[in-house]
This record gives C-alpha cells, sequence and structure tokens, in this order.
C-alpha cells in the first residue's frame, strides 16, 4: 500500500531562540543549525526557552535557502529556524524515510516556493506516494 507522505508525516518547523552563546554555558544545549546539520560543527548554543527540540537521529530537512529540501540526522539540541524535525508513526522504519525523502532532493529543490528565499513547497514533499506497510 503506498500513502502520500502528508498522511504520514508531521513536520515541525524550528524557531530562532531568544538566548544564543557562541559559549557554552550550564544548561545551555547546541543549537543545531544549516552548520551543525551539514557540517557537524556546533559553534552556537541556547538555552532552549521558546524552540523546538530534537534527539540524536531525529530527521531533519532545510526548509528555507539554497540547499531547501536536503534531509538529514539531527544532533540533539534546538532545531534552527530555518530547519525542520520530520516524523513518522512508529511503523514506519526512519532510515528509510530518510533515503526515500533524499531521494527527492533534486525535485524538492528545484520546484521551492518564495521568490527572494526558496522554501520547501510543503504541498510537493507531501504528495510523494510512500510504500507502506500499514
Amino acid at each position: 500500500m503506498e500513502l502520500p507522505l502528508s498522511e504520514i508525516i508531521t513536520m515541525q518547523k524550528g524557531k530562532k531562540p531568544n538566548t544564543q552563546s557562541t559559549e557554552q554555558h550550564a544548561g545551555f544545549m547546541p543549537y543545531v543549525d544549516i552548520k551543525a546539520f551539514e557540517r557537524h560543527i556546533i559553534d552556537s548554543y541556547t538555552d532552549g526557552v521558546g524552540c523546538v527540540f530534537c534527539e540524536e537521529g531525529d530527521l531533519l530537512i532545510v526548509c528555507d535557502g539554497s540547499r531547501s529540501g536536503l534531509v538529514g540526522r539531527a544532533h540533539k539540541g534546538a532545531i534552527g529556524s530555518t530547519l525542520a524535525k520530520i516524523t513518522a508513526p512508529s511503523l514506519v522504519d526512519n532510515r528509510f524515510l530518510f533515503y526515500f525523502i533524499q531521494s527527492h532532493y533534486l525535485e524538492l529543490n528545484t520546484n521551492t516556493k518564495g521568490t527572494g528565499t526558496p522554501h520547501v513547497n510543503p504541498t510537493l514533499l507531501g504528495s510523494f506516494y510512500f510504500p507502506t506497510g500499514l
């Protein structure tokens, strides 16, 4: 059986934190921005107030900018404002979902929304039919 991704996944967009620091203070966590997402370099930390969080291995997708549609695995921390966390029911294999979305990168990246800054088209992402065992 195949279902459109819009019926399977949920996306939760990250937010810019109120408090951010280049130094890690007690109680602060990594701020997972594009640099941390792509190159695994954490150079910003936040207290997490008002943020959306991810756990190690969660799926993240770049929603805004030239790399829109790029999917990857998260580091534990607060999700940056240009990223979103993708979640699916536990019956959906997270690794398979990662590779499935990754296989649509070119289409997502070249069919964005917006005039100045490109954004992932959520309608397009949701329209891909995902094979399920549900």
